[in-house]
């Protein structure tokens, strides 16, 4: 398919924005990694790294877009429900972000 290598060339490309300044772009383009890119390929560790990530990133900022796209992380890590670091995951998402809308 190529997509997954497409998006990974998109975020080489977008290169390391300041999260200082662009805070909502770079929470939202970890988001993108984690849901649209790893959880494709089934790779679930840099996945959680991602999401992680995205979570300290958003939880400061206030966007519903932004934070729908954690929402997502969180519907495509269904697979993996029963791993603890998967549930530690969800669980940030769920209590650090306000619900999806």
């Amino acid at each position: 398919m190529g997509l997954t290598r497409a998006a990974m060339v998109w975020a080489d490309r977008a290169g390391a924005l300041p999260v200082e300044r662009f805070t909502r772009a770079v929470g939202i383009r970890r988001a993108v990694l984690a849901a649209g890119v790893h959880l494709i390929d089934e790779d679930l560790e840099p996945a959680l790294v991602d999401a992680h990530r995205a979570v300290d990133i958003l939880g400061g900022v206030r966007s519903p877009r932004a934070h729908a796209y954690l929402h997502d992380v969180v519907g495509r890590l269904g697979r993996w429900r029963e791993e603890p670091r998967v549930r530690e995951a969800v669980h940030r998402v769920r209590t650090e972000l306000p619900p999806a809308v």
